[in-house]
């Protein structure tokens, strides 16, 4: 039993990874670059974030009673619940068998705080389904994860065009495939590669700048006359991951590709096209040393 600012249940419910180059990337796409505002094909920067299109749905620490049970047969059953109100539920699993590791979760999240775990005013009522599973085959290193999860709103909002509209259920998945050998004196050398689609996390908004930021030059897309019906992004990314055992260090670099897209409509019906929007990339590189 814990009770205070803990870990609710679907926290890193999306976050199995064997692959050890986690630190350089993970299913929390938006934790890198998610701050920079996407850059229009005409140079010009839109009101939009890539963390605004981008979310693994994560749990966050709230303040929360939460009760895990002891692990049977490899599995533990936990739920939480606290805020006003957030619940969770949840089962993970870890295990090993004839050479293969496998760790798995899964959560489903309730919330009706209408302030949010940050304080903001206003958050719309929601849930989600989120998780994770993760298989490594020791002898050869070869490694794959699979995350995923959608969200579904209870309640609307008045959208860009004045209507009062539900958000559409927003989704994503994330894949990737590694690789650790152990070609280095230093310790496991990993590679990996990953790829990430995330659908609909912008759609109906209450911030006309937003539509008309997003609009296709010609197009007067003024408050009270489009909206945001769909957005997409597609990411892609590799990277390498050297540890050094007698350190407890891991040095890294990782590589990511963004690609976004935007389905814009008239009020009364009718697609507008929206403006074509510059691919984004990232480049990381360091070390991390544990003790």
């Amino acid at each position: 039993m814990t009770v205070g600012q803990a870990s609710r249940v679907s926290d890193t419910a999306p976050e199995n990874n064997l692959s050890e180059t986690g630190i350089a990337g993970y299913a929390g796409v938006q934790d890198i670059g998610g701050g920079f505002f996407l850059r229009r094909n005409d140079n010009t920067l839109s009101d939009v974030v890539w963390g605004d299109l981008i979310s693994h749905l994560n749990g966050d620490t709230a303040n929360v009673v939460r009760y895990d049970t002891h692990t049977i047969a490899g599995f533990t059953f936990a739920a939480s619940y606290g805020e006003d109100d957030i619940w969770d539920v949840g089962v993970r699993y870890e295990g090993e068998a004839r050479g293969f590791q496998v760790a798995a979760t899964i959560a489903y999240t309730q919330s009706t705080d209408e302030n949010g775990l940050e304080g903001e005013c206003c958050e719309l009522d929601n849930n989600v389904i989120v998780g994770s599973v993760a298989v490594l085959h020791e002898p050869s290193g070869l490694n794959a994860l699979v995350a995923a999860g959608q969200q579904s709103f209870d309640q609307g909002l008045v959208d860009a065009d004045g209507i009062f509209r539900t958000p559409a259920d927003a989704s994503f998945i994330c894949t990737k495939l590694g690789w650790i050998t152990k070609w280095s004196r230093l310790g496991p050398l990993a590679f990996y590669g990953d790829y990430s689609h995330f659908e609909d996390f912008l759609t109906a908004v209450d911030d006309g700048s937003v539509v008309t930021s997003l609009a296709s030059n010609g197009v007067c897309a003024t408050a009270g006359n489009y909206r945001i019906t769909g957005s997409n992004v597609d990411v892609w990314g590799l990277g390498i991951v050297q540890t050094i055992d007698a350190a407890e260090m891991q040095m890294y670099v990782g590589y990511r590709n963004y690609n976004a897209d935007f389905d814009l409509a008239k009020t009364g019906g009718g697609n507008i096209s929206g403006v074509g929007i510059e691919s984004f990339q990232t480049v990381i590189t360091g070390a991390i040393i544990s003790f």
